[in-house]
């Protein structure tokens, strides 16, 4: 957890969101106590190199795969394409 009074995140207000991206629990404090936890509303994206791979052939049934794989299948979904 960190904590930071207002000023310090008026400063440092990016330093902060990439706290909160990470996963850590971000407090802003007014007069030294808390009143508002900073946290991230969008799910990190996956680092390069951490994609699961498959092979496939054009004869593939990529229904069977999705079916099979709940993640792949939530990637897809997501995807903006």
């Amino acid at each position: 957890m960190f904590q930071a009074n207002i000023h310090q995140a008026k400063t440092n207000l990016s330093q902060l969101i990439q706290k909160a991206e990470a996963g850590e629990t971000v407090i802003i404090a007014k007069a030294g106590k808390p009143c508002v936890q900073l946290t991230c509303i969008v799910k990190q994206q996956r680092k390069a190199g951490s994609l699961k791979k498959f092979s496939h052939s054009e004869n593939t049934d990529i229904s069977r795969i999705l079916e099979s794989d709940k993640e792949t299948a939530d990637l897809f979904e997501a995807s903006s394409l």
